[in-house]
């Protein structure tokens, strides 16, 4: 994407350049110059913030240790045909541990 727009403006520049007479000035590339800026500070900010090569591996740099966890479900009993759409006695607000 970045190779395109820089040859599409390389053209447009050497277009100008070749097709302007030959005067004294030599100051005809100057309003290209402002802008090719637009694309120039777009592919800066770009490839500031992408950052490829920065982003964090959970796996490789974060430390865990593993214990030999047990527990056990005690199943209270079973709830069926209810249309209550809280379940009586449920206690996922409470927090053991």
């Amino acid at each position: 994407m970045d190779i395109s727009m820089w040859s599409m403006a390389f053209d447009i520049v050497a277009s100008s350049h070749h097709s302007s007479s030959s005067s004294s000035g030599g100051s005809e590339w100057i309003p290209f110059l402002f802008l090719l800026t637009g694309p120039a500070f777009f592919m800066y900010q770009y490839s500031r913030y992408r950052n490829k090569n920065k982003r964090h591996h959970h796996e490789r740099e974060t430390l865990s240790e593993i214990a030999n966890m047990q527990s056990m479900d005690q199943f209270a009993q079973s709830v069926t045909n209810t249309r209550d759409s809280r379940m009586s006695g449920a206690n996922e607000r409470e927090v053991l541990g």
